[in-house]
């Protein structure tokens, strides 16, 4: 038998093309997979970006907010110790909608300043949450 040296036979190039195939369709679910955390990551983030804004706009705010008169529902189970959701705001980024609530807590018995917890619904269930003891302002 001889060796002819003239090309390639069918049964090689359709096995390259098989091994080509499987690499990159391995290549291709890792970064579709990388795109979808970076995808949640972002919107987490900027999850995070509001209640922070939010718990500096109480912070330096003139006098701490209280309770309003009608009382406003949480979309999960609210924080322990909460005295009420004070207020409750909805940002629209992009193509995603944010939940804003922020809590006021209990005093502790040695605590003389309020407690606010702000927490950041980026979806129906999940949420970022931020805490913060109310600081009066100093003149």
């Amino acid at each position: 038998m001889t060796y002819n040296d003239k090309g390639m036979t069918l049964i090689e190039i359709l096995a390259a093309i098989t091994l080509l195939s499987v690499v990159l369709i391995s290549f291709a679910s890792f970064f579709i997979q990388g795109s979808r955390v970076t995808s949640f990551n972002g919107v987490k983030s900027t999850a995070l970006q509001l209640a922070q804004d939010q718990i500096s706009k109480i912070t330096y705010a003139q006098s701490a907010p209280g309770c309003p008169a009608q009382s406003i529902s949480s979309p999960t189970s609210t924080p322990i110790g909460h005295q009420c959701i004070v207020n409750h705001t909805e940002q629209v980024i992009g193509n995603h909608t944010y939940q804003l609530y922020t809590y006021l807590l209990e005093p502790s018995n040695n605590a003389h300043l309020p407690i606010f917890v702000v927490r950041s619904y980026y979806n129906h269930t999940n949420y970022v949450e931020l805490y913060n003891y109310y600081t009066a302002k100093q003149n």
